[in-house]
């Protein structure tokens, strides 16, 4: 069962809110802007402030070090609590002795850019933890003060918010930077220093100065671009008359009238899709202050100026066709809403959460020993003689890891226009279908030879895990739902201790969904833990509870053949993961110019060192 606990000071809905009233009094340190790496760093969580539950009116404090992860950057970070509005990933989580302190990167997208600038200008300033409570976790409560201690919890995600819980749970820099295209580079300004005057101008101009400079050049531009819009609809159709070249000049023309000859130069734009685009060029002249843009908008607007007043009479009486999003493709493309971008799927890996975690750094083997037998480990004692010596017998099971590895070459064209950012949605997608693959290497190892597959003897397979076989949906209730509860009771006798876990397919979770009792009241009525109990347990948005062990739905556990286990049981110390980081690389010179590549690596090895631990429960 997963309790979630947001502490955030303005945080609304359904899950449980806590409002923190801060102990502390300090303040937040001042902002600086560093070099152009997109992160957030500050204070998430001191230790020791109390903090006030505003629903259950329960207080809260935090001992040191009391926060765990499963990974830092799948400690994502949102605006808010707002879940949908997902903008980074942790880089670094450090527990020091004042509290938890954190460095999230940011997206290159809009909304990320959008929580950069409300960081930098110091209106999202405070940092806000997302917490749940599961195995392992726990909290003690003062009987004196009713303050609830935590000594352990798991962090499950963080908030970026003006109003932070703990007041002194502050942001401490951002350093940021913008998607940029063109040749324009980023400009890094330390708004902590006072701006000096511009070397070598001798005229003591500073920053403040320069940038006025260049924003009054981006007024003057706009002011070139609105004119060059009202010139374009006018010149339009007297390009159209004199583009062609039906004699073959190579783009260069005579144009004639009453008494002069004018020569002139191929048009800038051809407005049928080849060549430099306006809207582009519009575009970086814009944002990006590109000098080859601006000029070929200057030569446009001039031979807009020359072209309208030679064919001023042409224009006057020729007669059109309606111009529509038809036959002005080229000018109004299709409409593109990156804003309503839809993501990828994100799956959880419950297989994986159920085992033990390890880490490695390399793909090498490694062996663990494991205990086989004793003899004579004790006897009677006689008195004066000394006891017979007894044996210990060990065995090895070794552990074999395997590299994982993604690769996609992107064009560098999309990369650098598209928004959303397709760099990110790529390594994105990568680090998803590493997730995926990893899950299902922990099903295949469980439900095969090495686990609970097998022929069934006495309900031990040949390699030792339990497994049994029951029918699913006869009876009422089904003949499973005994069965299920049948094997949890005799679990503890092979194992000598109770599971901590268990994980279920698509096809057993229907059958508990869908089981009723005699009378027709549901098996397992979907309320919260803790609730209203029935014949057999109860459901809830965490799994099904039975004889309180929590089955969680395991999107990989596919196999509905009849040596498919549909149910698993387990004991995390019994089944192992190891795991390296995962590393993403960026390559831009590889292949050239042209080219991005974007790769994905990391190691990953799981094993099954108790057997016995593991009790397998197919369907028939």
């Amino acid at each position: 069962m997963r309790l979630v606990k947001n502490f955030s000071a303005n945080f609304a809905g359904d899950t449980d809110s806590v409002v923190v009233m801060s102990q502390s009094d300090a303040t937040a340190a001042s902002f600086k802007v560093e070099p152009a790496t997109r992160t957030i760093t500050g204070l998430a969580l001191p230790w020791g402030d109390v903090a006030t539950d505003s629903m259950a009116m329960a207080a809260w404090t935090f001992e040191p070090g009391s926060l765990h992860w499963s990974a830092v950057p799948r400690v994502k970070l949102n605006l808010d609590h707002d879940r949908g509005q997902t903008i980074g990933r942790g880089i670094t989580l450090t527990a020091t002795q004042d509290g938890l302190v954190a460095s999230m990167k940011v997206a290159r997208t809009p909304e990320g850019d959008r929580a950069l600038t409300l960081a930098e200008d110091g209106v999202y300033d405070g940092f806000s933890v997302e917490l749940t409570w599961e195995d392992g976790d726990s909290w003690e409560e003062d009987p004196d003060t009713g303050v609830r201690h935590v000594t352990r919890a798991t962090l499950r995600a963080m908030a970026l918010t003006a109003q932070p819980a703990f007041d002194n749970a502050r942001v401490t820099s951002v350093a940021a930077s913008r998607n940029t295209q063109g040749k324009a580079p980023t400009m890094a300004v330390d708004t902590t220093k006072k701006p000096e005057a511009v070397a070598g101008d001798g005229t003591g101009t500073d920053m403040a100065a320069f940038g006025a400079i260049v924003e009054k050049m981006g007024e003057q531009n706009r002011e070139a671009f609105e004119l060059m819009g009202e010139k374009f609809a006018d010149s339009l159709k007297a390009a159209f008359q004199v583009m062609d070249d039906p004699d073959g000049n190579n783009g260069r023309e005579s144009v004639r009238a009453a008494r002069w000859e004018v020569t002139r130069e191929a048009p800038v734009y051809s407005l049928d899709g080849a060549g430099h685009s306006m809207v582009r060029d519009a575009w970086y002249a814009a944002r990006e202050r590109d000098d080859d843009a601006i000029g070929r908008l200057r030569k446009f607007r001039q031979q807009s100026d020359e072209v309208a007043k030679l064919a001023a009479a042409q224009v006057a009486a020729a007669s059109f066709t309606t111009s529509t999003t038809g036959n002005t493709g080229q000018i109004i493309p299709p409409g593109y809403r990156p804003d309503l971008y839809v993501p990828q799927l994100q799956k959880s890996r419950p297989l994986v959460s159920l085992a033990s975690q390890g880490t490695i750094a390399n793909a090498t083997p490694f062996t663990v020993p494991v205990f086989t037998s004793v003899t004579t480990g004790t006897a009677d004692h006689v008195e004066g003689t000394n006891p017979s010596d007894g044996t210990l017998t060990f065995g090895t099971k070794t552990v074999t890891p395997g590299g994982i590895s993604g690769r996609m070459v992107l064009t560098r064209e999309i990369v650098d226009s598209s928004n959303p950012a397709i760099d990110q949605i790529a390594l994105a997608a990568m680090r998803e279908s590493y997730a995926n693959q990893t899950e299902g290497k922990v099903y295949t190892l469980l439900n095969g030879s090495s686990g609970a597959g097998g022929t069934i003897t006495s309900g031990l397979v040949p390699s030792g895990a339990q497994a049994s076989t029951y029918v699913g949906t006869t009876g009422t209730p089904p003949a499973l739902i005994a069965g299920l509860r049948k094997e949890l009771a005799r679990y503890p006798f092979n194992r000598f201790a109770f599971p901590d876990g268990a994980a279920l397919g698509q096809n057993a979770a229907q059958i508990l969904a869908g089981a009723v009792d005699s009378t027709g009241r549901p098996m397992f009525p979907w309320v919260s833990l803790g609730g209203a109990m029935n014949a057999a347990g109860v459901g809830s948005q965490g799994g099904w509870s039975v004889d309180n062990v929590i089955l969680q739905p395991a999107w990989a556990m596919t196999g509905t053949a009849a040596g498919d286990s549909q149910i698993f049981i387990i004991n995390s110390s019994d089944l192992w993961v190891w795991e390296s980081p995962t590393l993403s690389f960026r390559f831009e010179e590889k292949s050239g110019p042209a080219l991005i590549e974007l790769a994905l690596f990391g190691y990953f090895g799981t094993h099954l060192l108790r057997p016995v631990g593991l009790s397998g429960i197919r369907i028939t």
